[in-house]
Parts: structure tokens; C-alpha cells; sequence
């Protein structure tokens, strides 16, 4: 009988110790991507007019930001792409500074504000 991978579950566990993938977790190749990926954008000419960050979970990594010209939305995921041990690249851009995000936004807040707002949400401890 052949075993199922079931990435939801394991997040890898499987596939690492079918002898895939490099690490035992998803996770644990999130910093490695995340220190190649983020120096390459930064020095990148093409996306010097933009403003992108990104989020790199269980090898998956969003793009988000705003863009300048529609073709760099391409460029900024087939860099993404091409880095290693990215298993999948999301893009919410937007182009221009005009519009709604396509991605949610979070209030900002200055101040005490922010750190009693954080203490709101915190879970309750027992």
C-alpha cells in the first residue's frame, strides 16, 4: 500500500522522510528564503519605484504592496519564484497608489494606543 502525502497535516514530514525535501517541516525553510529573497528585491532596479514587502510562510510567500507598472507585478513573482525551496508565490499588488488593496489592512495606531490594543487582543491567561 502506497502512503498519502497530506501536506495540511505534516507539512512536510512526509515528504521529508520519503526523502524529498531537505528539512523535516515546512517552516523551517521560511528564514532561509526569507534572508535570500528580501536582499535580491532590494537590489533589484526594476522594482526601486515600489513599495513591496513580503511574508514567507511554510515555504509560500506573499507579495504584497504596490507597484508602479503592471509588468513588475511579473518580474517581483518570478523572482520570488526562482528563489530556492519557494513551493508557491501569492501576489496581492497593486498598481499605483490608487484604489482598494487587495489584501486587508490593519488600523494604525501611535503610541499607547498601539500597545493597549495589542493587550486587547492578547489571549487570556489562566
Amino acid at each position: 500500500m502506497q502512503e498519502e502525502e497530506h501536506y495540511r497535516v505534516d507539512q512536510s514530514n512526509s515528504c521529508h522522510l520519503a526523502g524529498k525535501c531537505r528539512l523535516s517541516n515546512s517552516f523551517l525553510y521560511d528564514r532561509g528564503i526569507a534572508s535570500t529573497l528580501l536582499p535580491v528585491l532590494r537590489a533589484d532596479p526594476q522594482l526601486h519605484d515600489t513599495s513591496v514587502w513580503i511574508l514567507v510562510q511554510g515555504r509560500l510567500v506573499q507579495l504584497l504592496g504596490c507597484v508602479s507598472r503592471q509588468e513588475q507585478i511579473a518580474h517581483l513573482e518570478a523572482v520570488a519564484r526562482a528563489t530556492p525551496d519557494v513551493q508557491a508565490v501569492l501576489s496581492s499588488i497593486l498598481v499605483g497608489t490608487h484604489g482598494k488593496p487587495p489584501y486587508p489592512r490593519m488600523a494604525v495606531l501611535c503610541g499607547s494606543g498601539l500597545l493597549k490594543a495589542m493587550q486587547n487582543k492578547s489571549p487570556a491567561r489562566g
